[in-house]
């Protein structure tokens, strides 16, 4: 016997699981022990039939709508369950969330509200037995994102009871629909537009309109429009466009909260849309509802200056001295307008600092202001620079003297005058040669051309230093008021030292101290000098000394005398000698080379002391007497003899006939060299011969002196008898009145300075000694007496030398 077993829905679903709970009945089936050929083609033939009215296979559920719809709150929804077959079907669920909400039986169409379930009424209809409508009315808050579906029970197949198993169709969600509340606008950066916008000019610029806050349910769509002014606003852009894919989630919510959309118009600043306004708006995408519009922001189309230079006089070549002339720095357009030091100027490429305003003034046009001028005006967008402006200034030329060449001596120097001035072309004028303020040369004529004139100095010496003065003009006058304008360079040459002096002979005298100064100038400067006598350096003695000294020397420049700074060799030397007096070289050596001078020292003196004077012979009447002259004192000198009687009381000192003779007679000289000289005899008698010679510096010492005793055949007076026994008297007489006196005079002077006794006596014997011997420095020794004996010999009218010859023989 065979069993079968087959499953029918019964009683109810479980809510909980939304799995069915199903009770099997058994149907028990007779078995045959043998089965008849009649009963197999029976059973052959059920089997037949029963397939082709029911079959084995799944049945197939289908929900509709198919996919998730956007449901209002408050809506109803209508859910469309249908069955391709229906044979072995035994129950048609619909389930919310899985959880079964009420079933259908297919062959009834009775209606099996679940156990625990929605409480909401649901309206449900069948239609031919395969095809189920659940209407659900109300939808609530709660009803978004649920999902619905159908499932079927059937008696055979998988979706048979036996297997637990249901068959049903994929889930359907529900999402409730939000609409779009709030649109507004916002710059690139995200920063939402209340009211305008700021467009650079030429620059693209992002606008997004966007439903943020509150967001949508579903995306939303938008719509940009513009108006100028009171005009109607025009669509600009449509909606279609501006679909966004892929909405934001609204930041800290689920994915199943709102969402906000946006719309980015991207647009390109132009004039025309300056002022313009815009305004976008949005519905969701599902095309229900109103639009809802943001505000309108309105377009501010910005951008730099655009900027013109002008000035207050109408022409741009103006001469320097100009007062206030001003440049203008001109807004031709603008938005925004630049604020009051918001520019900038510019003179040449370069910044002229702290000028900010729209004006430029020069109070006093200088040459320097020439140039290009430019301005710039800037605001929060950009700067606009002008157009460059060319200033022309007149002004006479700037007069500038170079030197090239070498300015070394004997070589040629090139001075250039460069005199730049607008207006370029120049008459130049012919150079100057200056030392100071004193012209040596004028007329110096250079090769010139409109802006250069050049002097060229050929074989360089010393007079060719000074300041060389360029004169030009272009027939502008200066601010001075002057209208030819110079230019000077001072000219150095270089070269060995320069010697200062012509002469080359210095003079000096015999035991005084001589101070030779030997002007020179030197560039480069003395690096080292030496004074040489007889090829012998000249060192630092205790007479002799040499050093360098600076000094301003008068000096001849064309004829012309100058003021040279320079400096000075001095050579001194103390206590002169004869043998001094010689010829020097002075060597100069700078880092160029040396420069020699030769020069003499020569004498400049009284006459030397007379020397080896003494009595040769009688000749005729005449008495010859020789004598070598001393040093002339570096001057031609003339000798005189004079005489006095041994004998006599008359003391003064004569001139014996033809008793001056000068050095330069020749007739005079003997081959040695020693003079002579013949003097016409006095009386006969004893007399006392002495010499001296002067020239024009003065007179020299007595020489010695000899003592000549004339015999009477000898005396050119015939009327004199023999005079020896006269002469004898004679002398006795004196002798005793010169003894009388000299006693009274000693015993006066011992009353009057007792002190001095013995140095009286001592002088008396001294003169008795000088008288008796005729000694020829009488007078040397009478002078370098003590006053007191001066006074006492004046008294003998013994002569004294002028006042003159009495400081030199003091110096001497």
């Amino acid at each position: 016997m065979e069993t079968i077993l087959s499953s029918e829905p019964e009683e109810s679903t479980n809510v909980t699981s939304g799995k069915s709970l199903k009770s099997q009945k058994m149907v028990v089936i007779p078995a045959r022990s043998k089965m008849q050929f009649g009963d197999f083609r029976l059973g052959v033939i059920v089997m037949l039939f029963w397939s082709g009215i029911c079959t084995d296979g799944n049945p197939t559920v289908t929900l509709s709508p198919s996919s998730s719809v956007y449901y209002d709150v408050g809506g109803s929804l209508s859910l469309v369950c249908e069955v391709d077959q229906v044979i072995g079907v035994t129950r048609i669920y619909f389930l919310r969330n899985n959880t079964s909400q009420l079933s259908i039986s297919p062959s009834s169409c009775a209606v099996y509200p679940a156990i625990i379930g929605d409480p909401r009424t649901y309206n449900s209809t069948c239609s031919q037995g395969r095809i189920f409508t659940l209407l659900i009315k109300g939808i609530r808050v709660e009803d978004h994102r649920t999902t619905w579906s159908c499932q079927v029970l059937a008696s055979n197949g998988t979706c048979a009871s036996s297997s637990g198993v249901r068959c049903g169709s994929p889930d359907l969600g529900i999402i409730l629909r939000v609409p779009v509340t709030t649109v507004q606008l916002a710059n690139g950066s995200g920063q939402t537009l209340s009211s305008s916008v700021n467009i650079v000019r030429g620059q693209s610029t992002d606008i997004k309109c966007s439903t943020a806050p509150s967001g949508s349910r579903p995306r939303a769509l938008f719509q940009w429009y513009y108006r100028q002014g009171n005009q109607s606003p025009v669509l600009i852009v449509d909606q279609s466009i501006f679909i966004i894919p892929d909405p934001i989630t609204v930041p800290g919510q689920t994915e199943s909260d709102l969402l906000i959309s946006y719309s980015t118009w991207t647009l390109t600043g132009n004039a025309s849309y300056h002022n313009m306004y815009v305004y976008c708006q949005a519905r969701d995408e599902t095309n229900t509802g109103n639009y809802t519009q943001s505000d309108e922001v309105q377009l501010n189309i910005v951008y730099p200056p655009f900027v013109q230079l002008s000035t207050s006089q109408s022409i741009y070549n103006v001469t320097e001295g100009t007062q206030n002339f001003v440049f203008f720095c001109n807004i031709m357009e603008a938005n925004p307008q630049p604020q009051a030091n918001g520019y900038s100027w510019f003179h040449t490429m370069s910044i002229i600092q702290g000028e900010t305003s729209s004006s430029y003034t020069l109070a006093s046009v200088q040459r320097s202001d020439a140039g290009e001028y430019r301005c710039t005006a800037r605001n929060d967008y950009g700067a606009g620079t002008s157009d460059s402006l060319d200033l022309i200034v007149q002004y006479p030329p700037k007069v500038k003297v170079i030197l090239a060449g070498s300015t070394q001596q004997n070589q040629t120097a090139i001075l250039i005058c460069e005199a730049l001035g607008v207006p370029a072309d120049t008459t130049f004028y012919l150079w100057v040669h200056m030392w100071d303020s004193l012209p040596i040369r004028t007329g110096l004529k250079g090769k010139t051309n409109s802006t250069h004139s050049v002097l060229a100095l050929e074989r360089l010496s010393l007079e060719s230093m000074g300041t060389y003065v360029c004169t030009a003009s272009n027939g502008i006058m200066g601010i001075s008021g002057m209208l030819n304008q110079t230019g000077l360079e001072t000219l150095h040459v270089k070269g060995t030292a320069y010697i200062l002096v012509d002469n080359a002979r210095f003079f000096g005298e015999n035991g005084l101290t001589v101070d030779i100064s030997i002007p020179f100038y030197s560039d480069p400067a003395i690096e080292s000098f030496v004074i040489q006598r007889n090829g012998r350096n000249v060192m630092n003695t205790s007479r002799t000394m040499t050093y360098l000294s600076k000094d301003t020397v008068n000096y001849q420049f064309y004829k012309e005398t100058i003021h040279l700074y320079a400096q000075k060799v001095n050579f001194v030397i103390e206590n002169m000698t004869r043998e001094d007096f010689d010829n020097y070289t002075l060597v100069l050596s700078n880092s160029i080379g040396s420069t020699s001078f030769q020069f003499h020292l020569d004498p400049f003196g009284p006459p030397f002391k007379v020397q080896r004077f003494y009595f040769n012979r009688f000749i005729d009447d005449q008495t010859e007497l020789h004598f070598d002259a001393g040093f002339n004192g570096g001057q031609d000198q003339t000798f005189v003899i004079e005489y006095k009687s041994n004998t006599s009381l008359d003391n003064v000192w004569k001139n014996a006939s033809a008793a001056e003779i000068r050095e330069t007679e020749k007739q005079y000289r003997l081959a040695n060299g020693t003079f002579f000289i013949k003097v016409t005899a006095p009386s006969p008698g004893s007399y006392i011969y002495r010499m001296y010679s002067w020239n024009v510096k003065g007179r020299s010492p007595f020489s010695d002196s000899i003592t000549v005793t004339i015999p009477y055949e000898l005396s050119t007076d015939k009327n004199i008898v023999n005079p020896v026994p006269a002469i004898a008297g004679g002398v006795s007489a004196g002798f005793v009145i010169i003894l009388i006196v000299t006693i009274g005079i000693f015993l006066w002077r011992r009353n009057q300075h007792p002190q001095q006794t013995e140095q009286a006596i001592t002088l008396e014997n001294n003169r008795n000694t000088s008288v008796r011997s005729t000694d020829g420095d009488l007078y040397e020794k009478l002078n370098s007496s003590v006053n007191s004996d001066v006074l006492m010999y004046s008294s003998l009218n013994i002569q004294t030398p002028s006042e003159d010859h009495q400081k030199y023989y003091e110096n001497t």
